[in-house]
């Protein structure tokens, strides 16, 4: 998806926010500039392949169920036993 095509809405704040999808099951939020938000991890509802096919309220209730990317974090590896 080319920049000029992301999709872009404000949450209830009145903050915009642009959407960023990296895979079929994950779409990062990112706060425009200015904003001292921070960028959220969010699992798209079901058939939902595109972000302009959600309404604005349907991504603001996305948005509140996103993770800040800082809360992110990996879990470690196991020992190789074998």
């Amino acid at each position: 998806m080319a920049d000029q095509e992301r999709r872009r809405f404000e949450d209830a704040d009145g903050h915009e926010w642009e959407v960023h999808p990296q895979e079929a099951f994950k779409w990062q939020f990112v706060p425009l500039e200015g904003d001292e938000a921070e960028r959220r991890i969010v699992t798209p509802p079901p058939g939902a392949d595109d972000p302009f096919d959600l309404s604005d309220d349907e991504l603001r209730t996305l948005l509140e169920s996103g993770i800040p990317t800082r809360d992110i974090t990996r879990e470690p590896l196991e020992p190789d036993t074998g």
